[in-house]
């Protein structure tokens, strides 16, 4: 159902103000969702580095991109995702 849709997924972190991503719901999420041919866009405040890190060998790569703020990410987005609860998510 998600192939060839585009899907956004902020935070990625286990909580806000960390990167910490052990156990975080996002890694299970946006697997499931590259490895059912969606396009995800993904952004976190702190983790998208070590988000990027964790994705970096995963067999779908080129399908996830990484955004520098939540608006980047939600632009033209067919649905968003929210993972983690970041108070600069509210108003997105």
């Amino acid at each position: 159902m998600a192939s060839t849709q585009d899907l956004r997924a902020l935070g990625s972190g286990l909580q806000p103000n960390t990167d910490d991503m052990r156990q975080a719901p996002s890694l299970v999420i946006i697997d499931a969702l590259l490895r059912a041919g969606a396009r995800v866009r993904a952004y976190d405040p702190v983790a998208t580095n070590e988000a990027r890190r964790l994705f970096a060998a995963h067999p779908m790569t080129q399908q996830l991109a990484f955004c520098k703020d939540a608006y980047e990410a939600a632009q033209g987005a067919h649905a968003l995702l929210i993972a983690t609860e970041w108070k600069e998510f509210r108003g997105v």
